[in-house]
């Protein structure tokens, strides 16, 4: 998924220095640009949604099919 958003280079460099999932959502909320950090929080959201189709509907979704989610929503 992070390769198909471009973001992956970014999201990896600041896995390498934080602990916590908290830690990285925040530190790539403040560093990535604007348009970057609502692409990575609508990322976000779309995996969310993924997770509760998974679960509640049994449908799997691909990395793509989530991006593309977080675009059409963006």
């Amino acid at each position: 998924m992070w390769q198909h958003s471009l973001l992956l280079s970014k999201v990896i460099s600041v896995m390498q220095n934080s602990n916590t999932a908290v830690e990285i959502i925040f530190t790539l909320l403040q560093e990535l640009p604007q348009g970057q950090a609502e692409q990575f929080a609508t990322l976000l959201w779309s995996v969310w949604k993924s997770r509760n189709l998974r679960v509640w509907e049994n449908i799997t979704d691909t990395g793509q099919v989530i991006v593309e989610r977080a675009k059409q929503l963006l």
